[in-house]
């Protein structure tokens, strides 16, 4: 295992995407949010693979996904970038979202929609200038805990810095937040699926004078 202190991080080759969304995947099984989208087993699990490699579609079509040259390391991470941080419909056509009714049915398709849709409204409303979004953040369940998550951050954080821009994300997970606050980021609005889902969090990290 290499030596995460020194861990390189670059935009993964789209040969490795699927192999990402698979890692992603692993990480976001037991996600609050996608457990409300399929709730149902066995379908779960093939649904959750089958969003975060569309994922890796979206990001590295429209952002970036980055992740370990080697793959070692067993994360990855999607950024979009200002301008581009909003899902709109036909983006995810092109990805691959027309297959949804397939994987997710008609009922995990609403749910999906509908979280969306609340998600980018406080998207909107709390980061409505330039920014980078980071859409998703993972590491193999078995690798947590090693620092992984956080080299995974670096280059975009350190982008966003010297360019003076904030940053955004979302987390199911209460107890994700003291590790986003490691890296600058503050609880901007707390709110709760549609149709009584589970709670989330939208965080920001504020912008920084451009040089500093």
């Amino acid at each position: 295992m290499e030596d995460t202190a020194t861990m390189d991080v670059m935009r993964a080759p789209r040969e490795a995407l699927d192999r990402i969304g698979g890692v992603l995947a692993r990480a976001f099984f037991d996600d609050p949010g996608y457990r409300h989208v399929v709730p149902e087993d066995p379908h779960h699990g093939r649904a959750v693979e089958w969003i975060m490699r569309l994922a890796t579609r979206y990001g590295d079509r429209y952002g970036e996904v980055h992740a370990p040259p080697d793959g070692s390391c067993g994360g990855g991470a999607v950024w979009l970038p200002p301008g581009d941080t909003s899902p709109g419909p036909l983006r995810l056509l092109r990805v691959g979202f027309a297959a949804a009714p397939l994987v997710l049915g008609l009922g995990g398709v609403g749910r999906m929609i509908r979280l969306i849709e609340v998600m980018d409204t406080l998207h909107r409303k709390h980061m409505p200038g330039a920014h980078y979004y980071l859409a998703f953040l993972g590491v193999d369940p078995a690798l947590q805990g090693r620092g992984i998550g956080g080299r995974l951050l670096e280059p975009a954080l350190r982008r966003a810095r010297a360019e003076g821009l904030p940053c955004y994300l979302e987390t199911f997970k209460e107890r994700n937040l003291p590790f986003y606050r490691r890296f600058g980021f503050e609880v901007a609005a707390q709110a709760s699926a549609p149709g009584g889902g589970p709670p989330f969090w939208t965080m920001a990290r504020p912008g920084r004078e451009r040089g500093a």
